[in-house]
């Protein structure tokens, strides 16, 4: 009796070990997407990592200074905190990612073919397009986030801008702020009596400062780059201006919110 064999290619799973390296691979690099778009301090975690790690070094004014004080140690110190265990997070998906990465190239090499090249072909590609993408993503999540506690910051503004107080007081239920009007007329502290460090959504952060021109800038609670606006005339930021009595950095981009309110990022233009 003649048997006909099919002429098209059965399905075959791939070989146990490169199913296992490239699905713990990519389960990695999702997770560090998901998680990087949704949490206000991830770009604060990174940071830590990267100092810890000797990949980023502290450009202090006064490097002998801060040694002594114990603040260079202070910010190299990795402490079991929520930041610290963000960066342990971080630290364990990076390694599995990209160690599962490599085993899934290493079986590619060892049994070549056309669907394995592929899979470690679009690992590599994932991987790398993260990295490159860490300034849009964290861009985007803070622009998403502040606009949506933007109504509280909207708040706060009206109730400041028409007669900006001289003492302690009361903003709004669970917000309190203190001033120091002979030394900083222009400083408030703000306390919020919800204000987590580190937060896993963006928020009102602990100043709020106000300029010759009225204008009214706040920081935010995660983003340590970034800040809000509130601008009467609704003139735009202009670029890379100083603001000697805010202690920032020139701006390296504006972003228009709504009328009269603006997201700030200062920084060196990228």
């Amino acid at each position: 009796m003649l048997r006909f064999r099919s002429s098209t290619p059965r399905w075959r799973l791939p070989a146990p070990g490169m199913l296992l390296a490239s699905t713990l691979s990519l389960v990695c690099l999702l997770a560090l997407l998901i998680w990087s778009a949704t949490d206000a301090s991830f770009a604060m975690a990174r940071w830590k990592a990267c100092v810890c790690t000797g990949l980023e070094r502290l450009d202090l004014a006064a490097p002998g200074v801060a040694d002594s004080l114990g603040i260079t140690a202070a910010i190299t110190e990795l402490q079991w905190n929520r930041l610290g265990k963000r960066v342990a997070l971080l630290g364990v998906l990076i390694a599995s990612g990209l160690v599962a990465a490599f085993a899934a190239v290493i079986f590619c090499l060892q049994k070549p073919s056309a669907r394995r090249g592929l899979t470690c072909g679009l690992l590599v590609v994932g991987w790398v397009a993260w990295v490159i993408a860490q300034p849009a993503i964290d861009e985007w999540r803070i622009r998403r986030q502040v606009t949506e506690v933007l109504p509280r910051f909207e708040k706060v503004a009206a109730a400041l801008s028409p007669q900006w107080p001289s003492e302690p007081g009361t903003i709004a239920p669970g917000l309190d702020y203190y001033v120091d009007a002979e030394r900083h007329p222009d400083f408030l502290m703000l306390q919020l009596s919800d204000r987590v460090r580190y937060p896993f959504h963006e928020g009102i952060g602990l100043t709020a400062r106000r300029d010759k021109q009225g204008v009214i800038h706040f920081e935010l609670a995660a983003a340590a780059n970034a800040g809000v606006e509130f601008r009467p005339d609704d003139s735009a930021p202009a670029l890379g201006r100083s603001i000697p009595e805010q202690f920032l950095p020139p701006v390296s981009s504006a972003v228009r919110l709504k009328e009269r309110w603006y997201l700030v990022q200062y920084g060196t233009s990228q």
